[in-house]
């Protein structure tokens, strides 16, 4: 078995021997006595007006037990936020499409049959009619709804800015890049799932998750049920991979939870490959802008950034964090005196964006070191000797970062970080060095290649081949 080191104490993995021999246990191989299956209707439109909601059709088709929608369940809103940052009030979205909806994919109805074919047959009969919105900025006469592509929406949920230490210096060149990061899907190896048995008797929820939070989903879930949290259990079983996309509850979950208890049966939802890319969790999602300000003998003085991060059309628990991460992190481990650094977090009509490995940190690490590297092509000097001057030596650490002059009107966070004992310049010498020796270490032209293939060309203005001003 693989061992893992922690605290000088070597501990062996538990999972690998069920797992290498195929006897994983996922929500997917779960089962229990007289099992419904759930399905969700959802919208194909991205926004507009409900006029009509029609299950009749849905209702009468073949193995469906119940159709469920507001009426039954009642309107329960997602749960709340992390307040990392000050998130504007009013934004909690309902877990089934009310008056309006506000993505694809957003759910419609709740479809309830004896097999999971049955069920998903019938999602595909309810009618929704609805008065679809158009595109920002066009007429859209009367109280239509907008809508708002990512990073096009004026509806800001949190923002942060701060500056410290702005340096002037007359002498000084800069280089400016804009950096676009696509949404991604996590892509894990198991879709999303959940089963709920509800015990009318006891008044208590057993809820089976492939989740990375399940204690914090037994509080979403006990609060949206009106629950104590002790009249909730929330078992893990295997989880086929998440990323971050598993990290906070679903309105999937929480509606399965619901209709237990409506119907006081046992229910499982197994979501589909083509519900994950169109009402998963997505990440990364950022427009991220900056300039750095050096001198001609290669100090870097000043880092200016601008980061906007979407959001999609609901938020889940830590949807601020990516533009947190990227603000606190920034400059990363380079000595810079001046920082400028603004951020904001907007809607639109879109999967919900959330964590997604590093969460915000890899977005301002790209920004930083392209950044470095445009400074080094503008002094014809080696990127690797301006990051070797600029870094943060052993002998300023421990080190704090910036605590940073905050704007008006906006609420400050913790901007400050303690840097730990660091030796940058020789890890730098070190990987350089071990890089050469297995013959793995680019430059010039063929870094360039590199690059391209990796991030692609098509998202970075003016990195390569470009002025660099």
């Amino acid at each position: 078995m693989i061992s893992t080191e922690v605290s000088g104490s070597k501990l062996l993995r538990r999972e690998d021997d069920a797992l290498l021999r195929g006897r994983g246990q996922f929500v997917h191989n779960l089962s229990l006595p007289d099992l419904l299956h759930i399905a969700f209707a959802r919208s194909d439109h991205a926004a507009g007006l409900i006029l009509d909601l029609d299950t009749s059709d849905a209702k009468a088709m073949p193995g469906v037990v119940a159709v469920l929608g507001i009426q039954d369940l009642g309107r329960h809103l997602t749960p709340t936020v992390n307040p990392l940052l000050e998130v504007k009030e009013g934004l909690r979205s309902p877990l089934l499409a009310d008056s309006e909806v506000t993505s694809v994919g957003q759910i419609l109805a709740v479809v309830v049959a004896s097999s999971a074919a049955a069920a998903a047959s019938a999602a595909q009969a309810v009618r929704l009619k609805l008065s679809v919105a158009q595109k920002s900025g066009q007429d859209l006469g009367g109280a239509s709804p907008k809508l708002c592509s990512d990073f096009e929406s004026e509806e800001v949920a949190a923002q942060v800015a701060f500056r410290a230490g702005v340096v002037a210096d007359p002498q000084a060149q800069k280089v400016s890049v804009s950096l676009a990061s696509p949404r991604v899907q996590a892509m894990a190896m198991e879709p999303r799932a959940s089963m709920a048995q509800w015990n009318q008797a006891r008044q208590h929820l057993t809820m089976w998750m492939g989740t990375q939070t399940p204690s914090r989903a037994q509080g979403d879930l006990a609060i949206v049920l009106g629950l104590d949290v002790q009249q909730v259990r929330v078992i893990t079983p295997d989880v086929g991979g998440a990323f971050g996309a598993k990290a906070s509850i679903y309105p999937e979950d929480l509606l399965l939870a619901l209709s237990a208890r409506y119907l006081k049966a046992n229910l499982r939802w197994l979501g589909s490959r083509s519900e994950e890319f169109i009402s998963a969790m997505h990440g990364r999602a950022s427009e991220l802008k900056g300039s750095l300000a050096f001198s001609p003998q290669g100090e870097l003085l000043e880092l200016k950034a601008e980061l906007h991060f979407t959001l999609g059309a609901w938020m889940p628990f830590s949807a601020v964090v990516p533009l947190r991460n990227a603000a606190r992190i920034l400059p990363g481990p380079y000595r810079i005196e001046g920082v400028d650094i603004r951020g904001k977090a907007s809607l639109s009509n879109a999967a919900p964006v959330n964590i997604y490995r590093g969460a915000g940190r890899p977005e301002a690490a790209l920004l930083m070191e392209t950044l470095v590297e445009q400074a080094a092509r503008a002094l014809h000097l080696d990127p690797i000797e301006l990051r070797r001057r600029n870094l943060i030596p052993i002998e300023s650490m421990p080190k704090e970062n910036f605590r940073g002059v905050w704007a008006a009107n906006l609420t400050p966070f913790d901007a400050s970080l303690r840097f730990d004992e660091a030796a940058y310049r020789s890890n730098l010498k070190h990987w350089i060095e071990t890089l050469k020796l297995g013959g793995l270490f680019v430059a010039g032209k063929q870094a360039e290649f590199f690059f391209n293939v990796y991030f692609g060309a098509q998202t970075l203005d003016g990195l390569v081949g470009g002025s660099g001003a």
